[in-house]
Parts: structure tokens; sequence; C-alpha cells
């Protein structure tokens, strides 16, 4: 599961920002600093799709912690936490898998993670 963007905005405050879920689940729900928004649905046959790419719209920028949660069938199977309040300090990559074929029809799938001095991390895929 995925949320996006980041949520480190502070010349935004105020300010509308389009938020995104990805998950393999049925649902989501988006909640900010706690407070939860309408939860979002797969639209009924769109299992084709290994990921749900769910608008939950405009969000006003707010400090503090912005959290998805996917649930299938009613049950919760996953959260995202977005990186909030925090100065990033680097980043760390990690490929997926270790080592690829020369036959230049292999695939590496790497996590890219915005990390904050103590290690809290951001990952995109």
């Amino acid at each position: 599961m995925h949320l996006l963007p980041h949520w480190n905005w502070p010349d935004r405050v105020g300010a509308e920002v389009p938020v995104y879920v990805y998950t393999n689940g049925d649902s989501a729900e988006l909640f900010l600093n706690g407070n939860p928004s309408p939860e979002i649905e797969r639209p009924p046959g769109d299992k084709c799709h290994r990921s749900l790419p769910a608008t939950l719209g405009n969000v006003i920028y707010a400090p503090g912690e912005l959290k998805a949660v996917a649930h299938e069938k009613g049950a919760r199977i996953g959260e995202a936490v977005g990186p909030h309040g925090r100065e990033l300090a680097r980043l760390r990559l990690t490929p997926d898998p270790h080592s690829l074929e020369s036959s230049g029809e292999d695939l590496c799938y790497v996590l890219v993670e915005a990390v904050d001095k103590d290690g809290n991390s951001a990952r995109w895929r």
C-alpha cells in the first residue's frame, strides 16, 4: 500500500493538496491527525489491477500525520503513514531482486525511501 504525496508542506498550510492511496484492498480510508475522511471503494468488477489508485480528493493541508488504512471485505489489511514535519536527511535505494541477468529482458523494482535523521522513512516504488 502506498500513500501520496509526502505530508511536509510548511508553505501550504490551509491550501488544498491532492491525496492518493494505492492498495490491493477493496477499500481505503484516510485520517489526518486522527480525523477520518469518507471511505472510498474500488469500482465493482475492477479486480484486474493489482493496485487501487484512489484519489481521496483535495485535503486542506495541516501539519501532522496523514494515514491511510486499507480494507478487504471489511478486514483491515494494511496502513501507510506519510512522512510529516520531519526534515529529510538522505535517500535510501533498495533493489528487488538484488541481481539481474544480463539478457536485457530482466526487471528490477527499486524501493526509494526518503529518510530523516532518526531513520523514519517515506517509501515510493
